[in-house]
């Protein structure tokens, strides 16, 4: 009942419930609403209210002709942001998903395996894979981790750039030591600043991009 009281619809139904009282009892004391007949009707009257509900008519219409395209619009370059917002989120989220993989892996095949599972299509993983191919694969999402500067607010992509510019450091040493079954000292080095770099970003970088991502 409270919540009722405090509403907006009380006000208006108090109001009217006040109105619909005193008139009633206005009516109990002979009050009536009468046409007076001495009053006459006036053609140039009725003419000139036609003439004005014309044109606010036609003003109505005019402004609702610009106000919903425009309205429209508005709306789909809202979706047409929030699409290009959920790309980077998704790509950003796509790397620090692959460095949670790899924090616990030790052998060179394996972060060759999670890359490709992470960073290519299904379909190219019989493809032939040298350092050159995973490169190119990876620089692919540059462009859309640059392109976040200008669609969130607080955003460095130098930082993420610098992880994608490790994550191909660590491929060449792992593609140097591919004889090898487990990785090398200086690729576990490289993953390691790889995964404490994502875990940092991930902790500040996520909650600001998702506060944003609304339509």
């Amino acid at each position: 009942m409270k919540k009722f009281i405090k509403g907006r619809w009380f006000p208006l139904i108090a109001v009217s419930g006040m109105v619909a009282i005193f008139s009633f009892v206005m009516a109990l004391f002979g009050w009536r609403i009468t046409y007076a007949p001495e009053l006459g009707n006036s053609w140039n009257a009725f003419s000139a209210v036609a003439s004005w509900a014309g044109v606010i008519t036609s003003f109505t219409a005019i402004m609702v002709a610009i106000w919903i395209p425009k309205k429209i619009a508005h709306q789909q370059e809202k979706v047409a942001l929030f699409e290009k917002r959920m790309e980077c989120y998704s790509t950003i989220q796509n790397i620090f998903a692959f460095a949670r993989q790899i924090s616990s892996l030790q052998s060179n095949n394996n972060i060759q395996v999670a890359f490709q599972l992470f960073f290519c299509e299904p379909d190219s993983f019989s493809k032939v894979q040298n350092l050159t191919w995973y490169t190119i694969a990876l620089k692919q999402q540059e462009p859309i981790i640059v392109g976040g500067h200008f669609l969130f607010h607080g955003y460095n992509e130098e930082i993420l750039q610098d992880v994608l510019m490790q994550i191909i450091r660590l491929l060449r040493l792992v593609a140097e030591n591919k004889e090898e079954e487990s990785i090398s000292d200086a690729a576990s080095k490289c993953k390691q600043d790889i995964c404490n770099k994502c875990k940092d970003l991930e902790d500040t970088l996520i909650p600001l991009m998702e506060s944003e991502l609304q339509l």
